[in-house]
């Protein structure tokens, strides 16, 4: 250009670029721009600039990169730089960084209320990462002038003018600063600006900077928005270009397999933090803090496996949650992935946050467990998908799957798929098929798998491979579930089996015994109960007998209710929980071969409940443990056995009621009883004291709960008392007739006194359903007193010898529980005999329920 300009002046020019080549993750293409002002062909000035040529844009509910549909395959980065104690600016740490994040499979990267330094987003540009670039408001509450935080923390009436003309002078930097990057895809506001009648005001300003001065980039307002914007046009904005959905992580598609599943949304959707799990951390991290930051969070752990003796397996420990936080990712992805209509996501993340541990890499950048070749199965342009996968099958069982495939690749996808199913190291079946092209960013069905399993003599892992060959490309993805033999039974033998009324129910073709009601039982025998502190119980275990306890042990030992997945963000005090290790023990040997409990105890482990050890008289032997995160290290277990006297007893807190008619669940409890038919003796014993049941009730009191004798009502889940997940059997008023029976420990003979008190956990529901005649109480098959809800919580019989008092400890919504005690009269028992107590319904045609918890 050869001409005067006037001063002040702006002017623009045009360059044609033949055969200009586009920029994407796969080929970033960059071109240098210098521009020259000169003098007599003297160079006064001169500036150059780096640039990709790329477009972003969007067509209905998808994103489009140079007119392709994109998956983000992104992943978020919390700046963690604890060499550098900032964010550097040595591009060279960041081209380290970014080859090692990318050889994962990402191609997007969103920083949490970040922006990065210049280095940084050349990095990005030179390696082919996607990235937002989010102004650092980390939540609406700290907005200038209507931010309750803000509020709190400047005087009264002070203007927010000054905080705002900041904000605006910083926003239009950074755009001027960054825009020629082809790698920003979008100017973000903040994160989780969700109370969006204070945001109106600051919102037009960012959003009418960012549109003036790059009109061609998207903007959102905040990145991470409910998930009901996908719907409702109301709460729809046209400051999100598109969404960023807080799905529900409280949860996994393992336990909520409809977390992704919604209809075409009215704008692109990508998952906002997705996963967020944790593992356990190494405990040779706190050596890689030197001289920075004191690594509070890692040495009171690190202190306390030293003193309970468990530092010599911690390593261990860590692999073992490491394998179940890349199932739950796995699970997660693969879930999001079969919903035609997600975008991307933001796996959470990919490096430790300071005080947790939720990365594929540590604080320092160490590799975990988890490799490249495993995570790219799943997070990629091309994944490979199942539909119809079950956790478990019994031998002769019907697999029936789809196998599909996700292509975002930049182009149609032809190929050739092998399949194969194998049992163990069997080869049940296997194909190979031609893939009929995939259109660009479909999803696709490939082939059903349909095939009668055979049947085994003992559990196998059951694994459907697929490989897909596209040209220079090789793709492939793996699931296991589990083959169980078709009949499970217990080993031939001659020890006796006794359990109580609830597992002769659930295992009617095991033959075992019923307790017997009276008496002393024997001491050479096995017993299955759900009510440990049986009198009667413990003394056949203190002298020798082998027990099985798969319920009632509460009330002597701290539990906590456990997920199958990890905590969320972090293990503490909130959800303590990271995974699973499994010791070498005959019980558990043949289901959990590498040590920890894969999906195949979703059932089993999913509300399971876990002990704490660490206040018991001696130490068990654990069998499988209960993983805690390293900032808050605990003794714990789901499965242990410890001496009794002269026996055995094995504890369980798994969830045998919600795995009941399943597979695992049978073979888990054949094989606990078998182990337990060999009368084991653990070095070391607890004193018989410990179960002592008369101590554990209130004074004055029996307990009133030993069996469970009969349930013409419903054997579920829900609140108790103490718990959020215990067992209770429920009497509804749907029908009169419904009845719950079971039995008290033994009246002691006691003469000077008039009357017995028993007490037991429930609860009375469902105050909002219509009020029947309510329920009946009856001992002995003698109606004794008629009671409901929802007031009194004192029932007196008509002659004022029998009362019924519920003493209300917890009440949720229409649900009330407690201890329930009954008083009646001595003279209608029988002394050093148990009674048989009864709540029938009286009414017809409302939900209103009785509930009883197998404790009290």
């Amino acid at each position: 250009m050869d001409s005067q300009i006037p001063a002040g002046q702006t002017i623009s020019l045009q360059a044609a670029i033949p055969e200009a080549k586009l920029w994407t993750p796969d080929s970033p293409m960059l071109y240098t721009v210098r521009l020259s002002l000169l003098r007599n062909d003297q160079v006064l000035d001169a500036v150059e600039s780096r640039f990709g040529m790329r477009q972003f844009s969007i067509d209905g509910p998808y994103l489009l990169l140079n007119g392709k549909r994109l998956m983000l395959c992104g992943y978020g980065d919390d700046h963690i730089y604890p060499e550098q104690m900032a964010m550097p600016s040595d591009k060279e740490v960041h081209l380290a960084r970014l080859r090692t994040i990318k050889s994962f499979g990402f191609n997007h990267v969103r920083h949490h209320s970040s922006i990065m330094p210049p280095e940084y987003y050349e990095a990005c540009d030179e390696l082919g990462i996607i990235a937002t670039a989010e102004f650092p408001i980390c939540y609406n509450q700290y907005l200038p002038g209507v931010g309750e935080t803000w509020k709190k923390n400047v005087p009264p009436n002070t203007d927010p003018a000054p905080a705002i003309e900041t904000y605006s002078r910083e926003w239009t930097a950074v755009i001027k600063q960054y825009r020629n990057h082809p790698s920003i895809i979008c100017w973000v506001m903040g994160n989780e600006l969700s109370q969006y009648d204070n945001l109106p005001k600051p919102t037009a300003l960012f959003a009418g900077i960012a549109r003036r001065l790059d009109p061609v980039r998207f903007f959102m307002d905040s990145d991470g928005v409910a998930e009901s914007v996908l719907q409702d046009p109301k709460t729809d904005r046209d400051t999100l270009d598109f969404y960023t959905i807080q799905f529900n992580e409280g949860s996994n598609p393992l336990d909520n397999p409809a977390k992704f599943h919604f209809p075409r949304p009215i704008k692109p959707a990508i998952s906002h933090e997705a996963g967020n799990y944790v593992t356990f951390s190494r405990p040779d991290l706190v050596e890689q803090f030197r001289d920075n930051i004191k690594p509070f969070w890692l040495t009171e752990g690190l202190a306390k496996l030293e003193k309970v003796g468990l530092l010599a397996e911690a390593d261990q420990w860590a692999e073992k949650s490491e394998r179940l936080y890349a199932l739950c990712h796995k699970y997660n992805l693969e879930a999001l992935r079969l919903n035609p209509y997600v975008c991307g996501y933001h796996w959470w993340l990919f490096q430790d946050y300071w005080t947790s541990s939720n990365g594929l890499v540590d604080h320092y950048f160490r590799p975990k467990s988890i490799t490249p070749k495993e995570v790219l199965q799943f997070n990629n342009d091309i994944v490979l998908l199942q539909d119809g996968l079950q956790r478990t099958y019994r031998g002769k069982n019907r697999l029936d799957l789809k196998l599909l495939v996700s292509n975002f690749s930049s182009g149609p996808l032809p190929g050739e798929l092998t399949w194969e199913v194998k049992a163990g190291n069997q080869s049940i079946a296997r194909q190979q098929i031609s893939l009929p092209p995939v259109p660009q960013g479909e999803l696709a069905e490939i082939t059903p798998i349909g095939l009668d399993l055979p049947d085994m003599a003992a559990p196998a892992k059951l694994k459907i491979t697929a490989e897909l060959n596209a040209g220079d490309r090789h793709f492939t993805n793996e699931w296991t579930s589990w083959l169980y033999p078709a009949v499970i039974s217990l080993a031939a033998g001659s020890t006796a089996v006794f359990a109580d009324e609830i597992y002769l129910q659930m295992f009617p073709h095991w033959h075992l015994q019923p307790l017997p009601a009276d008496g002393e039982l024997a001491s050479l025998a096995v017993y299955l109960t759900s009510c440990l502190p049986d009198p009667r119980i413990v003394d056949a275990l203190q002298r020798g007998a082998a027990v099985a306890a798969l319920e009632g042990t509460g009330q002597f030992l701290n539990s906590t209710a456990i997920t199958f997945r990890t905590s969320w963000w972090r293990a503490d005090e909130y959800k303590n929980q990271t995974g699973t290790y499994v010791y070498d023990h005959p019980v558990t040997r043949s289901i959990a071969p590498d040590g920890w409990c894969d999906e195949g105890w979703f059932h089993l482990i999913e509300g399971a409940t876990k002990f704490n050890l660490e206040n018991v008289p001696a130490p068990p032997q654990v069998i499988i443990r209960a993983l805690p995160g390293i900032i808050l290290v605990k003794d714990e277990a789901l499965l242990f056995e410890a001496g009794v006297g002269k026996g055995c007893l094995l504890i369980s807190g798994l969830n045998h009621q919600q795995a009941q008619g399943r597979p695992e669940n049978e073979w888990l409890i054949a094989r606990l009883l078998d182990y337990a038919a060999t009368f084991p003796r653990p070095a070391d014993a607890w004193p018989a004291s410990f179960l002592s049941v008369v101590s554990l009730a209130p004074e004055g009191c029996l307990p009133g709960y030993r069996r469970l004798l009969a349930n013409e009502g419903e054997d579920g889940t829900w609140y108790s008392y103490r718990e959020d997940h215990a067992r209770v059997f429920i009497c509804r008023q749907t029908q009169a007739g419904n009845r719950i029976t079971w039995e008290t420990a033994p009246v002691t003979p006691e003469p000077a006194a008039e009357s017995v008190t028993f007490v037991f956990a429930g609860g009375l529901g469902f105050s909002s359903e219509p009020k029947t005649e309510g329920f009946v109480l009856e001992i002995n098959g003698q109606e004794m007193i008629r009671f409901d809800m929802p007031a009194p919580d004192r029932w007196v019989s008509d002659d004022r010898q029998v009362e019924l008092r519920f003493e209300i400890s917890r009440t949720i919504s229409v649900d009330q529980f407690g201890l329930f005690y009954f008083t009646v009269p001595r003279k209608l028992l029988e002394p050093g005999a148990p009674c048989r107590l009864s709540v029938r319904s009286l009414g017809t045609g409302s939900h209103r329920w009785f509930g009883l918890n197998p404790y009290y």
